[in-house]
């Protein structure tokens, strides 16, 4: 269906699709009938998954086989999949051997993403168009892959100082890098208010949005958390700051996508203390659990309907309810009167660290007993 449509663009690599045999298949293509180039009209990128591949192909030959043939090599980093350069031309089309394409995710607000193999990035390129790697006939043999070796770069990695020198010595931080939010034990009760109510399948990207502007601040939690919701909900920053707390109320498969810990951070930083969706992405749950936020489900999906932003919700034996091991947690919307159950799937070590407030928190108050 797709087959014919113009790009601007072929990215190969990232965290996905990055192995040995993903980068020589390309490579083969290019260097096949005495070596052919990226078309003209696009640019190609090639992004390796690990010093190990990089070490690999460059030992094999198929690192000279990709800049040979006209693509543009980077570093063994997050680059062009979470908007960190490469991002791709306006109202263009980019085609991607990487694993998701979220709206602007690539660094371009009016993005269009197509995701690929390997096999349909490395024929679509030599022609600048989505192709069928079907019709391209024999397929060219491939270099034969190297032993890999772990590859371990400690190079700029020192011993810890000693005991008694560890207190003199001070970390330089520049402008850009700030502490993290800090953890503080759960109250006996919460109360705030609904900041905002989300659909199904909101994004850790739609949390702390994707592209170099936003990720310039990967270190500056303050600053990164201006952007949480400002494409789904942009007066949602305002509310937390006028209110100074708030909950978020979410769909099915809250958190989807990458597992950056910002879409957990950015949210304390502005005062969310819980999350109530009816069903969680698997590591962005981790992440709040992590950062001291309660990460609650309803236990009746349609409670999510009773949801509405303003409403002041109190949760109010909250501490008692987890650290007696109840499954269920009592909630009491303050507007209506009314009382609905949220429940969860806690373990008991997360309930400990939720009770710390965090797991920063936690490894303060019992870091040395578990060491």
């Amino acid at each position: 269906e797709v087959a014919g449509t113009e790009l601007a663009q072929v990215c190969i690599g990232s965290s996905v699709n990055s192995a040995y045999v993903d980068l020589a298949l390309p490579a083969a293509i290019l260097a096949d009938r005495d070596g052919q180039l990226v078309h003209e009209s696009i640019v190609a990128t090639a992004t390796p998954g690990s010093r190990q591949i990089l070490t690999a192909i460059a030992e094999s030959g198929v690192y000279r086989q990709l800049v040979e043939g006209g693509m543009r090599m980077l570093e063994p980093v997050c680059g062009p999949c979470v908007g960190m350069g490469q991002a791709p031309p306006s109202h263009s089309n980019s085609l991607r051997t990487f694993n998701r394409n979220f709206p602007g995710r690539s660094g371009t607000e009016d993005d269009n993403v197509y995701l690929c193999s390997p096999a349909v990035a490395a024929v679509s390129m030599l022609s600048g168009r989505i192709e069928d790697p079907r019709e391209y006939g024999e397929p060219p043999e491939v270099l034969p892959m190297p032993e890999l070796r772990p590859y371990v770069d400690d190079v700029h990695i020192f011993a810890p100082a000693p005991e008694e020198e560890a207190d003199s010595i001070e970390i330089p931080r520049g402008p850009n890098i700030k502490p993290p939010p800090e953890h503080v034990p759960l109250e006996e009760s919460l109360s705030a208010r609904i900041a905002t109510v989300q659909p199904d399948d909101v994004s850790t990207g739609d949390l702390a949005p994707d592209g170099v502007e936003v990720m310039s601040y990967r270190s500056n939690i303050p600053a990164i958390a201006e952007f949480t919701f400002r494409h789904r909900d942009p007066e949602f920053r305002g509310r937390m700051k006028e209110w100074g707390s708030g909950f978020i109320v979410g769909g099915e498969n809250y958190g989807q996508g990458s597992s950056r810990e910002h879409a957990a951070l950015a949210p304390l930083q502005l005062g969310v203390k819980a999350v109530f969706a009816k069903s969680y992405a698997r590591i962005h749950r981790r992440n709040l659990v992590a950062q001291g936020i309660l990460a609650l489900t309803f236990r009746d999906p349609a409670d999510y309907d009773r949801a509405e932003v303003g409403q002041t919700w109190t949760l109010p034996d909250v501490r008692d309810e987890l650290a007696n091991g109840a499954e269920e947690i009592t909630v009491r919307i303050e507007d209506t009167g009314d009382e609905l159950t949220l429940t969860h799937d806690f373990a008991p070590k997360e309930r400990e660290i939720l009770l710390e407030g965090g797991l920063l928190h936690w490894l303060q108050e019992h870091g040395k007993q578990v060491a």
